[in-house]
């Protein structure tokens, strides 16, 4: 009994993991973090100006 709740188990718990990678494609898109950094920081820098 112990076995087949630990196989229900990793079943619902791969598929829900799978279901959430494939519904979710942003994920693995590229992000240009040193771009989103300098604009915060020109962001904060305006705003200490003001």
């Amino acid at each position: 009994m112990d076995r087949l709740l630990l196989i229900i188990f990793l079943l619902v718990t791969l598929s829900g993991t799978a279901g959430i990678l494939i519904n979710a494609p942003h994920i693995l898109e590229f992000v240009d973090q040193d771009k989103i950094i300098k604009e915060l920081v020109d962001y904060i820098k305006s705003k200490q100006q003001a």
